[in-house]
């Protein structure tokens, strides 16, 4: 050992009181300043990091020089690089691209020209770029600042040394004491047990973890919101593509940007800070998180505008999982899974329920196929994956009209059984998920339900449920069930349009008395038709049929306009299509925006707005008509009534 190494240890134990540091500096090739500039480095380092970390680490060698596996004579320099800059003294600082577009072509080509370091398992050995020298010598040069990533050579240094921790941490394949005993629960519990096997045979402490996974999708991101698109860099592991870079990144970012990154990511700085039972901001905060500095508004397009809708985790209510029953199409058969967050206008405590008064829209939150470009679904894509999977938020009442009325379809709403912890935690997942989340959608295994199970499954832990994949929406419905996640039994029905209609019908025409049509027939016939049946089945003595068909109008007509809308919408989707392809949303920051700007082009409307507008106003016009025959047809049925009992 050498004698830096040995001042480093003396140093740190008076420092934290531990047995042993976490890093000792080999400093053989070091010049007296780059050895003291070194230990300050390593020391600040190990200040950063979580004592849950400190405890399970080795010792770790930190060693400024270029790694030489032995029995290789041929080994290329790991840091070798070619002539990028007239200084070969120090680092080149990083490109900042301007562009989102750039910034995954931008990130590999750093790392393909110039490696910043490595960790060597079988050595316990971090190496890092000896050309770092400069920069933690001297770490206030303001010449060695920029405007992306972290800001700073210096500070580049630091994330390298704590990245390359991370992927120590990551390979030890550590288990925590709370995560051993939240294991031996679950093993005891036959729901639990196949998943929490999986917790117990991972190969990685953090990579493998099945919540974590979970929460990152497997690294399914958007380039455009990566804070270091290395981070979605894949290998080969198993015969698996796995993404061993996307904890080092992010514990980067977690211990050197806290607060920027708990607004931008905060359901992995929560995963992080529960992990590591560690507060890197020194604040305190509780968990969960509040909403406070987080942008909790998202863009839902209304087209040709747009609509800001907040969903703060204090203003949802609850979450409900809506099952939707199968529909004609191929892709429909196996029925459907959305989440349904039912908002309210003010911030609710723990507990508390939304007054009637003020109940907001709520929302549904879709993980489904975006079919852009495509006027039908192919099933060859849809099979392969050539489909992007995409997180689609929408307002409730839309999706129940487009599933109740143009699809017929029926929805059970089961509301989660969650702590207002794990509401919370789904609250900022599906934050994150909407604004990065950009997967693979494939028919059988990855999927509406296997999304879905995916979420709830990172908010209930190790305790959650197993299930295998592919899974279907009535499985999930039933794992979900098993598991004390939801009742049984649905909290509601939303019944298809047609079944509305049948009962409204036989209110219309009386009890034991056989309906004329259907629900589905009633639709197809025209207002004269309708009418004449109507007249059939008056009877003054008994207004409440009246008020029947009255109303089986009024849902004939909202139907009616719902169903044109959908078939104008098919019509002119080509159109629509290249209407929304210029619609530019505009963001500021990685994960969560920071702030967001919604462009609509100019002149945007609705390519069928006149034919629409013309079909309401004709079909509101056959409304009234209808109405007023039946009122007048009813006086005089009431006159003569009125008249026989007076007699």
């Amino acid at each position: 050992m050498g004698k830096g190494a040995w001042l480093l240890w003396i140093c740190l134990y008076s420092s934290y009181g531990m047995a042993r540091p976490v890093y000792l500096l080999e400093d053989q090739h070091l010049s007296p300043e780059e050895s003291k500039a070194a230990m300050r480095y390593l020391e600040k380092a190990e200040r950063l990091l979580p004592m849950e970390m400190k405890l399970h680490l080795p010792s770790l060698w930190v060693s400024f020089s270029d790694p030489k596996p032995q029995g290789l004579a041929n080994w290329k320099s790991l840091f070798s690089r070619k002539k990028t800059t007239e200084t070969t003294d120090r680092l080149p600082l990083p490109h900042c691209a301007k562009e989102a577009s750039d910034r995954e072509e931008d990130s590999q080509t750093e790392h393909q020209k110039v490696r910043y370091g490595m960790y060597v398992d079988s050595e316990k050995r971090i190496y890092i770029n000896p050309l770092f020298l400069f920069d933690i010598v001297y770490p206030e040069r303001s010449d060695r600042n920029f405007s992306c990533k972290h800001r700073s050579m210096f500070q580049s240094a630091l994330a390298t040394l704590l990245h390359e921790t991370a992927h120590a941490y990551d390979f030890a394949n550590i288990r925590t004491a709370r995560e051993e005993k939240e294991l031996a629960l679950s093993l005891e519990n036959p729901i639990t047990k196949k998943e929490a096997k999986k917790f117990r045979d991972r190969n990685f402490t953090i990579s493998d973890h099945p919540i974590f996974k979970k929460i990152i999708h497997k690294g399914k991101t958007k380039v455009n919101a990566s804070p270091d698109s290395y981070e979605l860099k894949s290998t080969k592991y198993q015969c698996h593509e796995r993404h061993f870079e996307y904890f080092p990144i992010n514990f980067e970012f977690y211990l050197l940007e806290p607060l920027e990154y708990r607004q931008h990511r905060p359901r992995l700085y929560e995963f992080f800070s529960e992990h590591f039972q560690h507060d890197p901001t020194h604040i305190h905060l509780d968990i969960p998180l509040t909403g406070a500095g987080i942008l909790t508004k998202v863009p839902i397009l209304e087209f040709p505008s747009y609509r800001d809708v907040d969903i703060a985790p204090d203003r949802v209510e609850g979450i409900d999982l809506l099952l939707i029953s199968k529909g004609k199409a191929g892709e429909s058969q196996f029925g459907h899974i959305t989440l349904r967050l039912r908002l309210c206008s003010k911030s609710l405590t723990p507990g508390e329920a939304c007054p009637e008064t003020q109940r907001a829209k709520g929302v549904t939150v879709t993980y489904a196929a975006d079919l852009s470009g495509d006027s039908f679904v192919n099933p060859i894509k849809g099979l392969f994956g050539y489909y992007p999977s995409a997180v689609s938020i929408a307002y409730f009442q839309s999706t129940l009209e487009g599933y109740i009325y143009h699809e017929q379809r029926q929805i059970a709403s089961y509301p989660l059984k969650i702590t207002h912890m794990q509401k919370q935690r789904l609250v900022f997942q599906i934050l994150q998920d909407a604004w990065s989340y950009e997967g693979e959608y494939r028919f059988v295994t990855r999927n509406c339900s296997t999304e879905a199970r995916d979420i709830i499954k990172s908010i209930l832990e190790i305790h959650g449920f197993s299930s295998a994949s592919p899974i279907m929406p009535s499985q999930l419905q039933k794992k979900l069930y098993q598991a004390g996640v939801i009742d049984k039994e649905p909290a509601k029905l939303y019944e298809p349009i047609h079944q509305l209609l049948d009962r409204r019908i036989q209110m219309a025409v009386g009890k034991g008395n056989k309906p004329p049509f259907t629900g589905k027939g009633v639709l197809k016939l025209s207002p004269g038709d309708r009418l004449c049946w109507y007249r059939t089945y008056l009877d003054p003595k008994k207004k409440v049929r009246l008020l029947a068909w009255q109303l089986l109008e009024q849902e004939i007509l909202r139907a009616r306009i719902i169903e044109a809308t959908h078939n104008f919408t098919a019509q002119y989707g080509k159109q629509l299509r290249e209407i929304a392809e210029k619609i530019q949303v505009k963001r500021q920051g990685y994960g969560i925006p920071s702030s967001y700007t919604v462009k609509i082009p100019e002149n945007a409307s609705l390519p069928f707005e006149a034919e629409l507008n013309s079909f309401i106003a004709e079909e509101s016009l056959a409304l009234k008509a209808i109405q007023e025959a039946l009122t007048e047809s009813l006086t005089p049925m009431i006159q003569s009534h009125g008249k026989k009992n007076a007699s």
